[in-house]
C-alpha cells in the first residue's frame, strides 16, 4: 500500500508548519472506518493549520494529475532538464580547485612535519616555534576545510545529475497519461509532497527540484 511506503520515508509535508503528514484512523469500530491522512501538528500549536487531510485515494489521484501534466508538457520539461544536467556535468573548475588544495594541504603537513623533527633535534625557542606551528595549523585548516567543501559540492553535483538522469528516463518511458495510480513511479520519482491547500501543491523531486502543482 502506498500508506506502508510513505511511513517508511515518502514524506507528506503540511505546507502551513512544516509537520510531516501522518495517517489516521477514523470510525475505527464502525462500518464507516477509513484512513485519512492529516497534519501531525494540526492541533498542536495555537493557531491550527489550515492544510485539509486526504484519503488515500486522493493522494493517489493528486499524483496522478501531477504526472499527467509533466507527461503533457514532456518535452519542455526534459529540455530544461537536460540543460541543468549539461552544467551539471561540468566539474573541470571544481576539480581544478580540488587538485590545487590537495596540494596545499600535503605541502603544509610536510612543513609541519619538517618543523616537529626540527624542534626535536635542535634547541630552538619553544614560543617562537608555537607561533609557527599555529601559523601552519591554521593555513592547513584552511586549505581543508575548503577542500571538503569542494569535494562535497561534487559528490553533491553527481548525484542530482544522476537523479535527474533517471527522471528523464522514467519520463520518457510514459507514452500515455496514467490512469491509475503507478506505486513505483512515485518511489522513483518523488522525495516530497508539500500540502499548502486542498487544491494547491509542491512536489519535490529526488533530484531536488521543487515543482508547484494545483
Amino acid at each position: 500500500m502506498l500508506i506502508e511506503k510513505i511511513q517508511t520515508g515518502q514524506l507528506i509535508i503540511c505546507g502551513d508548519c512544516g509537520s510531516t503528514y501522518g495517517s489516521k484512523v477514523w470510525h475505527s469500530t464502525s462500518k464507516y472506518r477509513r484512513t485519512i491522512w492529516q497534519c501531525n501538528g494540526k492541533f498542536k500549536n495555537p493557531m491550527k493549520c489550515g492544510t485539509p487531510h486526504f484519503t488515500e485515494e486522493q493522494l493517489q489521484s493528486i499524483f496522478m494529475g501531477f504526472i499527467n501534466s509533466l507527461i503533457v508538457d514532456r518535452d519542455s520539461i526534459i529540455g530544461a532538464y537536460t540543460d541543468v544536467i549539461s552544467s551539471l556535468t561540468d566539474n573541470s573548475a571544481l576539480e581544478a580547485e580540488h587538485e590545487t588544495l590537495k596540494d596545499e594541504c600535503d605541502a603544509v603537513l610536510e612543513l609541519m612535519r619538517r618543523m616537529v623533527q626540527e624542534n626535536a633535534r635542535t634547541a630552538i625557542d619553544q614560543g617562537d616555534y608555537h607561533r609557527r606551528y599555529n601559523v601552519l595549523v591554521e593555513r592547513y585548516d584552511m586549505a581543508n576545510g575548503r577542500l571538503e567543501e569542494v569535494k562535497a559540492t561534487i559528490e553533491i553535483r553527481k548525484s542530482k545529475r544522476q537523479e535527474m538522469g533517471r527522471f528523464i528516463k522514467v519520463l520518457n518511458m510514459r507514452d500515455n497519461l496514467l490512469t491509475e495510480f503507478d506505486e513505483e513511479l512515485w518511489l522513483a520519482t518523488v522525495h516530497q509532497l508539500k500540502v499548502n491547500s486542498e487544491t494547491e501543491f509542491s512536489f519535490v523531486l529526488k533530484d531536488g527540484t521543487d515543482l508547484p502543482w494545483k
